[in-house]
């Protein structure tokens, strides 16, 4: 395990054994990451010509590429493209999606905002502190020093495990849920080709659940990823796919049309131009407008579902009102903003039609399940197999008449689970963006 085949040792011995005279690297902007720069290091070349959509990155390694590669010497603007026909004419829109008031009391419980307390000293930090009582006031503030660090690490191993809980929160928020529905609905009934970004596995395939959608993510077979992607441009059974950050880039599908975007990678603003690049291959049509929407005003006409000028693309990102997920939308698109594109900005309506897996619960029982839930969420990640078995018993004794009560379980419990591992993307530095 972890060493290559002969023929790959063979290829690799080859390739960094002569000296080539152009050496083109696509998507040169992941070349700064320490996983990639090792592919410079490996292959000479006289001439190196790099090559990217996206020329942005979070950790501003960025300036790298100058002595990496070399200058800039070409950029086009994205509009200009699209003035010519060479890219398709894509309608932004960011849809603000309340909270409900089970999802939002949870985003801002004292779990989320405080670090645990600290409980009495123990026996160790008790002889500690007498073995140092002599020691004078600058030992005393030497450990006082090393237990404030031991603390501050302590409180931001718990802010971690919150901020996961809190993302799943805004991702999963059932309102945000109730939109993507409505947008698939509509779509699908013009007989566009959806694509459904999530960068949060478990969510992508929550949503899967809800919509009766196929999923590619890391762990989709590559059997299973070609058969869905040629069901996907060939036939109308498969009109909408949800994807994880694996269909950001180097993916092929000019029938899609869609994107709805219902979780992202922070603020990474490379991320958000590389997922509107999916639909920008040109389109043999220009689509007539969106059928009129609910409550949108001049007769359907609004910024949203209206008479739209011959768009013939749509790029929806679905953010839930008053999370951090607004900050992160905002600096995500400044990359795109700056490329002349623009979003418009609605807050989705509050008449959305019900989750397909029923009606929302009474708030005195959502709360009532939610206290009950906090307590056994150690239990829970402890073992997750009767966690789930727990969860499925809820949803059959409720039978389908609480979705939002089932989602909240579900999100407490994968919240408790230890945090999936990351890879390295060539993105580095995102979560400080």
């Amino acid at each position: 395990a972890g060493r290559r085949s002969d023929v790959s040792t063979e290829t690799m011995g080859w390739i960094s054994g002569r000296e080539w005279g152009l050496l083109i690297l696509d998507e040169v902007h992941v070349v700064p990451a320490n996983t990639f720069r090792k592919v410079l290091a490996g292959v000479r070349a006289k001439c190196k010509l790099g090559l990217t959509a996206t020329l942005v990155r979070e950790d501003g390694m960025i300036s790298d590429l100058s002595f990496l590669i070399g200058p800039k010497l070409y950029e086009a603007n994205w509009l200009d493209l699209t003035r010519c026909g060479y890219l398709a004419k894509v309608k932004c829109e960011e849809v603000w999606c309340d909270m409900t008031a089970e999802f939002f009391k949870e985003y801002l419980g004292p779990n989320a905002q405080k670090a645990p307390a600290a409980g009495p000293p123990t026996g160790r930090a008790r002889r500690r502190k007498k073995a140092l009582g002599s020691a004078g006031e600058g030992a005393q503030t030497q450990a006082t020093q090393a237990t404030q660090a031991r603390s501050s690490g302590a409180t931001r191993s718990a802010i971690g495990t919150t901020a996961r809980q809190r993302r799943l929160l805004y991702a999963l928020n059932p309102n945000k849920v109730r939109e993507c529905e409505a947008l698939v609905r509509r779509h699908e009934k013009r007989g566009d080709k959806i694509l459904i970004f999530s960068d949060d596995v478990f969510a992508l395939k929550t949503y899967a659940d809800f919509l009766g959608i196929p999923v590619v993510c890391g762990s989709t077979k590559q059997a299973d990823r070609s058969r869905i992607f040629a069901t996907f441009r060939t036939s109308s059974t498969v009109n909408t796919v949800g994807v994880s950050k694996v269909g950001d880039v180097a993916i092929d599908l000019p029938e899609a049309s869609v994107v709805i975007q219902v979780s992202s990678h922070f603020g990474s603003r490379r991320q958000e131009a590389q997922r509107l690049g999916r639909i920008l291959r040109p389109k043999p049509m220009t689509f007539g407008d969106l059928p009129p929407g609910p409550g949108r005003g001049g007769g359907g006409g609004g910024a949203g579902w209206g008479p739209l000028s011959g768009f013939d693309a749509f790029f929806y990102s679905l953010v839930s009102a008053d999370t951090t997920e607004v900050f992160y939308a905002s600096k995500r698109q400044q990359y795109l903003v700056d490329q002349g594109y623009s979003f418009f900005v609605r807050r989705a309506e509050p008449a959305s039609p019900p989750l397909s897996a029923g009606a929302a619960a009474p708030a005195d029982a959502l709360l009532a399940a939610v206290t009950k839930k906090n307590t056994a969420r150690g239990a829970a990640a402890a073992n997750p197999p009767a966690a789930a078995a727990a969860a499925a018993a809820a949803r059959s004794k409720l039978d389908g008449r609480a979705a939002e009560l089932a989602l909240l379980e579900a999100v407490l419990c994968q919240a408790a689970a230890p945090p999936p591992k990351a890879r390295n993307d060539g993105e580095e530095g995102d979560e400080e963006g």
